[in-house]
């Protein structure tokens, strides 16, 4: 089931719930500015400092299974409120998630990073950018665990490729209209994975290659790593013909991203249930029963048969 993502950045309101809706409330006016199903509801991104909620409303998210995320002025996240799933393996997929060796843990990190450069390359053909040659030959060249950090070279590449045309460096921590667009859209993607991946009972905070003891979603920043290209590819385009509008516009934009139409196993489906499956996917191949795992195929039929 497809989720609502819902963007609270510029109204100074308090959330609350009754009888399982989410209610709105404007705080100037006490008027409720709307009602929405709980259930219908995957992710929550708080961006004003105006904002109220209570421990009652963070329960009830969390029984619901709704992701919370607070961002900073970059629009790069701050905090992350999860829910506690109880699956019923998570036990085994957590043994699963542990006991993998280490060779099939280098597998996966090359499989995850070769995916992510063909995209880079697709992002630069769509854009009839010569470098997008140089992307494939790059990808082609990831061995296991990318000990050479092809992932790095590439990323150089790819970057000064779009900075020669759009005049844009990326900058995580720069809070421009270009790199808060890219934080908020990278944030909706990882909220939408890492549901999944509580969803499925999986540790959120083991990742293949991403390690750090105080990031909680590790899994999910590797996972997210193939899907980047399809913010860039999109900020980029907005920027390039709706300069026009309110970067509030651009926002709500990028958020109707998970709703695109993609590629998953041969059958076209929408991003946010691709990305559901995409997570899935990891499990046969802890187990043994995959030799890798199935991505969400964004067109990219011309790079991928050269």
């Amino acid at each position: 089931m497809l989720k609502k993502l819902l963007d609270f950045s510029n109204t100074p309101v308090h959330l609350r719930t009754r009888y399982s809706q989410l209610e709105v409330i404007e705080k100037s006016t006490n008027a409720m500015l709307a009602k929405i199903p709980i259930e219908d509801v995957g992710t929550i991104i708080l961006a004003n400092k105006q904002i109220s909620l209570t421990t009652s409303f963070m329960a009830k998210l969390g029984e619901f299974g709704v992701l919370l995320i607070v961002v900073g002025k970059n629009f790069a996240p701050i905090l992350v409120a999860t829910p506690s799933y109880s699956h019923s393996k998570s036990v085994t997929r957590a043994n699963l998630q542990t006991g993998i060796s280490e060779p099939k843990k280098k597998k996966l990190w090359q499989f995850i990073i070769k995916e992510k450069i063909m995209n880079q390359a697709l992002c630069l053909e769509m854009m009839n950018l010569p470098e997008a040659s140089k992307l494939v030959a790059i990808a082609k060249t990831v061995k296991s665990d990318d000990p050479t950090n092809r992932e790095a070279y590439a990323a150089k590449e790819y970057w000064k490729a779009l900075n020669k045309v759009y005049g844009i460096r990326r900058n995580k921590n720069s809070e421009d209209d270009f790199n808060s667009l890219l934080n908020y859209a990278y944030t909706i993607f990882r909220g939408s994975i890492a549901r999944s991946i509580y969803a499925y009972g999986l540790l959120p905070m083991l990742g293949v290659k991403h390690c750090h003891p105080a990031n909680s979603l590790a899994l999910a920043d590797d996972l997210i790593e193939p899907l980047r290209p399809i913010v860039d590819r999109s900020v980029l385009s907005f920027f390039a013909t709706n300069e026009h509008l309110h970067f509030d516009s651009m926002k709500h934009k990028l958020a109707e991203l998970l709703f695109m139409t993609v590629i998953f196993d041969g059958n076209k489906s929408p991003l946010d249930i691709a990305i559901q499956k995409y997570v899935y996917s990891i499990i046969p191949y802890f187990k043994g029963n995959a030799k890798s795992l199935i991505f969400p195929v964004w067109d990219g039929k011309s790079v991928r048969n050269k």
